[in-house]
């Protein structure tokens, strides 16, 4: 275990505050409110494709919205101090951190903020306390088995969803590259400022990709002829393998009102219920579905079937 507390410079400047140059012949800093320059700094520091480096097409890690490795453009941040003292926390707020669980090789190196479940780390491994503690948005890229074994709690243990939501502070990093969150010294405004403070997740984001699904291999012909290769999902299951009717029932309850109607003897939590469970939070949730162009068909019945779904699906 290794210990957390490495301020960041902001810490220190915002103490002698002679040593900030104001910028007042900036029209950023003399015209504009803090609120609307907070709003520029947002919007200059997501994260974009660097299209002039584009992905093969036939890349494993090449999806729409990910044609080219992903940048944030910190560059921003060394402008001046001015600059720096109001913007060094927006790269960890805006941007996602992208969590990994899943065999196919579907994160090039270069991606920020990513974690793999296998700890091989990446830019995660390397984040300082204070800009974990800073992140409010998770992606998921999740294979569709781990998803209905429940591993949304997993997920959860690792970003620490719950302590975030009592206000717990990063003390400490462990070896394997997660975080501990333990109870802040300070209250009120001192709380308030205090960068190590871990924000609470208020957006997650599960994905499946093109080969997460669990009938990913099998030709789209073989779907035709047997439901059980077709691309299905339900979130009030534990698992759609073996069984090529538990969307449809799924859907078919929902359409006249019988949202829990499946007669499942659950071994645990679907991951319907573990959305809202584990994650107290959160203020938008986004399934992302992914899959090749010979089985748009079979994903748009998916698609079909989600409209009707809502979060937790059922109580537990």
């Amino acid at each position: 275990m290794s210990h957390a507390q490495d301020d960041p410079l902001a810490v220190a400047l915002l103490q002698r505050p002679n040593e900030i140059d104001p910028q007042l012949s900036s029209p950023i800093f003399s015209n504009l409110a803090t609120e609307l320059r907070e709003k520029i700094w947002r919007f200059a520091l997501q994260r974009y494709e660097d299209l002039d480096n584009l992905y093969e097409i036939d890349d494993p890690f090449a999806r729409p919205g990910q044609a080219a490795p992903l940048k944030v453009a910190v560059e921003l941040l060394l402008t001046c101090r001015a600059v720096y003292v109001e913007a060094f926390l927006i790269p960890f707020q805006v941007n996602p951190i992208v969590m990994l669980l899943t065999d196919s090789p579907i994160a090039p190196l270069a991606n920020p903020l990513v974690h793999e479940s296998d700890g091989l780390t990446f830019l995660y491994y390397e984040l300082k306390g204070w800009q974990y503690a800073n992140i409010s948005s998770v992606e998921w890229i999740v294979e569709q088995s781990m998803l209905e074994m429940g591993s949304l709690d997993t997920l959860e243990a690792r970003i620490g969803a719950f302590l975030r939501h009592e206000g717990r502070e990063i003390r400490n990093i462990y070896m394997d590259g997660s975080h501990c969150l333990e109870e802040s010294d300070g209250d009120g405004d001192e709380a308030s400022r205090n960068p190590l403070i871990g924000k609470k997740i208020k957006h997650l984001t599960i994905r499946l990709v093109r080969e997460s699904w669990l009938t990913w291999k099998s030709l789209p012909e073989a779907g035709e002829k047997d439901p059980r290769e077709r691309h299905q999902l339900e979130p009030q299951t534990e698992t759609t393998r073996g069984d090529g009717s538990v969307m449809l029932r799924g859907y078919e309850a929902r359409k006249s009102g019988r949202e829990s109607d499946l007669d499942i003897d659950w071994a645990y939590q679907p991951w319907g219920a573990q959305v809202s469970v584990y994650w107290p939070d959160l203020e938008t949730f986004e399934l992302v579905l992914e899959t090749f162009a010979c089985k748009q068909a079979q994903l748009d019945d998916v698609v079909k079937c989600a409209k009707l779904w809502t979060f937790p699906v059922a109580p537990f």
